[in-house]
């Protein structure tokens, strides 16, 4: 089973409705050959459940995720249907999602960015998400990231990060599973195979750009990072 565990649709600031919604990315998803998607939207799952609701039978598997900002950077959350409040407590995140069965990961742990988490990963014990195609471009925050994992023995994720439609399925966790339970047991027990590919340079230096952009002018303004 092949899943992009990493995807933001159009729920997501910064991924247009064009080249981003729910419906084309399970196109793409089934024309890349993907068994399974994480929808994994900031804060929200209203993508996962658009998704959900439109899915044909021949389409991959949706299964739930959400891109949390907690109060020390994000986290992704996936096996749980849970919209979350910006700024949440990430222990509170943890919690819910091992109750509910599902797995936390810390996402893209070592890119240059303020939502790192790569201490969070080791202190909670949490998957780490060794390959993020978007983090790719540097080649140093995945080569950390898997580094991280080996070291204390974590679980191993991989997703794209995708923020528009064509990047569905550069980063691909892949597990010996039928379904989402399945899928979320071998992710946690470690016995995944990690696959990713880079995104073109032109694409991954221009959504750099515009997100440092976008970064400077919501600090500028005071509505915060």
């Amino acid at each position: 089973m092949q899943v992009d565990t990493h995807i933001h649709s159009s729920y997501s600031r910064e991924s247009p409705p064009h080249r981003c919604n729910p419906r084309l990315i399970l196109r793409t998803a089934r024309r890349v050959g993907l068994d399974g998607i994480c929808i994994s939207d900031h804060d929200t799952i209203d993508g996962y459940l658009t998704a959900k609701r439109i899915r044909r039978d021949d389409d991959p598997l949706v299964i739930p995720a959400c891109e949390v900002s907690t109060s020390r950077g994000h986290l992704l959350a996936i096996g749980v249907e849970e919209s979350w409040e910006k700024g949440v407590d990430p222990l509170d995140v943890v919690d819910l999602c091992r109750e509910e069965g599902g797995i936390v990961a810390a996402p893209h742990p070592f890119y240059l960015s303020t939502i790192s988490v790569s201490w969070l990963a080791r202190d909670l014990e949490l998957a780490v998400e060794v390959f993020n195609a978007m983090a790719s471009i540097l080649v140093y925050p995945n080569l950390a990231a898997e580094k991280l994992a080996s070291k204390y023995g974590l679980p191993r994720t991989a997703g794209s990060d995708a923020h528009s439609y064509e990047l569905v399925g550069l980063g691909r966790t892949v597990a010996d599973a039928d379904d989402e339970d399945d899928f979320i047991s071998e992710v946690r027990r470690g016995r995944v195979e990690i696959r990713g590919s880079r995104p073109k340079l032109g694409y991954a230096v221009r959504f750099a750009l515009n997100s440092l952009l976008s970064r400077l002018d919501r600090v500028i303004s005071g509505r915060g990072t």
